[in-house]
């Protein structure tokens, strides 16, 4: 435990990153880390942090930037790695976000199985951290002109929670679990600033994205092993000593998701080895977990 500048209490991060304090402009995460009404990964300390400071990098206002970087992949570049000459490093051919001492750290907004070959040979030779930022609630702010003012502004019908994680881990389990591999995912508030898709490209969506800002983290969460995978299970689906198998319906229902995402929540644990297939029940494949102490 300790104190800010201004007299502020900051609570210690048991996973020991140096964070640098939030500076005016940026909130701190004030809101649990029990997404799923229990900690994923116990921390040295037997629990998760309960608050969280976010970056110290100053605010940044939406720009367009030559290399087309985001803000919110800035700022939590300088989230993990304060030192700005430890960003954007080239090893064995790759350009890697930020390097923290020998551990390699991945920022990835997008698809984890953009990245699946790259880590892939990285881990062959080093430790590797990817975070992976989901939105639980995103701010949309429209503009006419790029950094014009903002026009309009609503939320977002779209939140994410821990369970989105599966929609992306289902192209990367040919590489997690890994023993030099970390996956940590942050839970975040963020902004979306857009502007009007120009007609003669072909957007469905009618607009584009000019940037993203990360606004708050509200909880992070820890994967290193499948028992991390398991331990985000309703304890309906994993009881001690549990004989009977179950279905992709039961497990949405369980959790509390569409039955499209319990599939891929089963794929994964499947492709990871601590599933398999005994049986169907009508169209529906049943799965049984296997036996871990």
């Amino acid at each position: 435990m300790g104190m800010t500048g201004s007299g502020e209490e900051v609570v210690d991060d048991p996973y020991n990153f140096a964070l640098p304090q939030a500076p005016p402009g940026i909130r701190l995460a004030t809101i649990p880390l029990d997404i799923l009404n229990r900690p994923l990964v116990p921390s040295p300390t037997g629990q998760l942090p309960s608050h969280w400071p976010v970056s110290s990098v100053r605010p940044i206002g939406p720009s367009h930037w030559p290399d087309m970087e985001h803000s919110i992949h800035r700022q939590l570049k300088s989230l993990y790695v304060s030192d700005s000459d430890r960003h954007e490093v080239t090893v064995d051919g790759y350009r890697i976000d930020a390097v923290d001492g020998e551990r390699l750290i991945e920022i990835q907004y997008g698809s984890l199985g953009a990245i699946r070959n790259k880590i892939r040979r990285l881990l062959c030779s080093h430790d590797v951290l990817v975070v992976k930022p989901l939105a639980q609630r995103k701010q949309l702010l429209k503009r006419d002109v790029p950094a014009g003012p903002v026009v309009s502004t609503r939320k977002s019908p779209k939140k994410q929670t821990l369970w989105n994680l599966f929609d992306d881990l289902v192209y990367f389990v040919d590489v997690f679990p890994h023993p030099r591999l970390e996956l940590e995912v942050l839970m975040t508030l963020q902004e979306e600033y857009r502007l009007p898709a120009e007609k003669k490209r072909r957007v469905c969506r009618g607009y584009v994205v000019e940037d993203r800002l990360l606004a708050e983290v509200t909880g992070r969460a820890m994967l290193r092993t499948v028992e991390d995978l398991l331990a985000m299970l309703p304890d309906s689906i994993r009881p001690r000593g549990r004989i009977e198998p179950f279905s992709t319906a039961e497990l949405a229902t369980a959790a509390g998701i569409s039955q499209p995402l319990a599939r891929k929540v089963a794929y994964c644990l499947r492709r990871c080895g601590v599933a398999r297939v005994v049986g169907k029940q009508g169209n529906a494949m049943l799965y049984e977990l296997d036996e871990r102490p």
